[in-house]
């Protein structure tokens, strides 16, 4: 009210009551002169006059101040939720280039994206989902969170999940998008439209001309050969770069210090490097050496980590 009271608004409140009561059946058997008259009456009288106003013009004054309450409340809800996204979470997005990266997401998800491919995710995820998007080729792993899903949107598609490992391929000048599971369980939708949930070594095929969809079983080991040979050591321990490559090269590796199993580096192996070769890069960051025993034990030596 305090906004209608002041004379400096007059001309702004005239223009928003016409064009809301121009539509109105009262507005056209009401010839303008006398619009403005009941205008000038409304806006000039104040609530210190004493002097009685015809119930008419209250009338045509509490249509007018509930319009402007509306405007003024229509308003501000177009703008929250026509705002850019940006402005409501902070968002970053990467993209790659000749090069596969490793993203690591602020709730411990981490993305291996494929060359030539973008995200764009929010910097802290907040609110009751996850959602990033993805252009091009990522595989995802995903830390659980029971409440927050984590929702990967790629083109019409939306594939939902809790806590997974997955491949998703949609690159724009494909015809399919693939998603692929290695580990949990997603759900693919089309518009809110659940088309298939898939489930390790399965994957569903997106037709984006058809619209259609097929699932059928597939060897992960061969689907995601992309990124199987990849090597990311982001900020890890000795010990935590031993149990991947355990994993990756069917060895055994021990350590003869166990100080060392507290060093820490970041290095990336993208091109199909053997055992030995890693092996000389990480023991060079960390002061240490390698050993293979006989039966094909490696023992990493060296003064370790406080």
């Amino acid at each position: 009210m305090l906004f209608i009271n002041e004379s400096g608004n007059d001309h702004i409140l005239k223009e928003l009551l016409d064009e809301f009561y121009a539509g109105s059946p009262e507005r056209k058997h009401l010839p303008s002169d006398k619009a403005d008259r009941i205008f000038k009456s409304i806006i000039n009288s104040s609530p210190g006059n004493n002097t009685e106003i015809p119930s008419f013009k209250i009338k045509v004054f509490q249509v007018w101040a509930a319009a402007v309450l509306v405007l003024l409340a229509v308003s501000t809800i177009l703008y929250l939720n026509t705002r850019p996204v940006a402005d409501q979470v902070r968002l970053a997005q990467f993209k790659s280039d000749t090069t596969r990266k490793l993203i690591k997401l602020s709730d411990g998800s981490t993305v291996i994206l494929n060359k030539n491919s973008s995200i764009q995710y929010p910097v802290a995820f907040r609110g009751r989902t996850r959602e990033v998007v993805l252009t091009g080729e990522g595989y995802f792993d995903i830390a659980h969170d029971k409440s927050k899903p984590f929702i990967v949107r790629t083109g019409k598609l939306a594939v939902t999940v809790l806590g997974t490992a997955f491949n998703i391929k949609a690159n724009p000048t494909d015809k399919n998008i693939t998603v692929m599971v290695t580990r949990g369980k997603v759900s693919v939708s089309n518009n809110k439209v659940i088309i298939g949930v898939v489930t390790p070594n399965q994957q569903i095929t997106y037709d984006k001309i058809r619209n259609s969809s097929v699932r059928n079983a597939v060897t992960v080991k061969q689907a995601a050969e992309w990124y199987n040979k990849d090597l990311f050591f982001d900020d890890v321990t000795m010990l935590n770069a031993a149990a991947l490559l355990e994993k990756q090269f069917d060895v055994k590796i021990s350590f003869n210090n166990e100080k060392i199993k507290n060093c820490r580096f970041t290095g990336t192996f993208l091109y199909g490097e053997k055992l030995e070769q890693v092996l000389k890069v990480i023991c060079s960051f960390n002061n240490a050496v390698y050993e293979i025993k006989p039966g094909g034990e490696i023992v990493l030596s060296g003064p370790g980590c406080d």
